[in-house]
């Protein structure tokens, strides 16, 4: 009798970067040199590095930093920022230009604020800049948060649901288009 098993770990990437960490040998004998253990191979493909391969530190949940090749490191950027960037807010300094952002965002098929009527989206923004016109604020956000439109007060509220700010208006349409 064969018994086979496999265990299959998951692991969410919670930060990848687009410059490598070090070359593999840098990296290599400074651990060695310290007595610590070398992580030999890409901990996504098992790709075995060479002394002059660059290597990128990829943090993830669950486990301790890995190091990742090129193309792994890539596929990860890409997975992260598309996930990223469906949590996207930008400002808003009137009632119109919040429900011009708020249609473009309906129209590129996220929902409103409560569903997809866009009747609460426009209350929700009128609410905002009136609590907003009481403490001399003369601005909301409005953004995208997953699948959602997303209406608030503060900067700090948005900040603490993990969106992102996109400060020009442009960049925030352009970056709402390609999804």
């Amino acid at each position: 009798m064969i018994v086979e098993k496999k265990t299959i770990r998951r692991y969410e990437v919670l930060n990848a970067v687009e410059k490598p960490f070090l070359k593999f040998g840098q990296f290599r004998k400074s651990r060695e040199s310290i007595g610590l253990s070398v992580q030999r191979c890409c901990f996504n493909c098992n790709h075995k590095f060479k002394d002059d391969d660059d290597v990128y530190l990829v943090m993830l949940k669950g486990t301790l930093n890995k190091l990742f090749c090129k193309e792994c490191n890539d596929k990860a950027l890409n997975d992260f920022n598309k996930e990223y960037m469906n949590n996207i807010f930008t400002i808003a300094y009137s009632r119109e230009e919040a429900n011009e952002i708020g249609h473009f965002i309906m129209s590129k098929g996220y929902e409103g604020v409560q569903n997809d009527s866009y009747r609460y989206c426009d209350e929700e923004i009128l609410f905002a800049l009136s609590a907003n016109s009481k403490h001399n604020i003369d601005h909301i956000y409005v953004g995208v948060c997953g699948c959602q439109m997303i209406v608030a007060k503060t900067k700090r509220l948005l900040r603490r649901k993990g969106l992102k700010y996109i400060e020009k208006k442009r960049v925030f349409y352009n970056l709402l288009k390609q999804y």
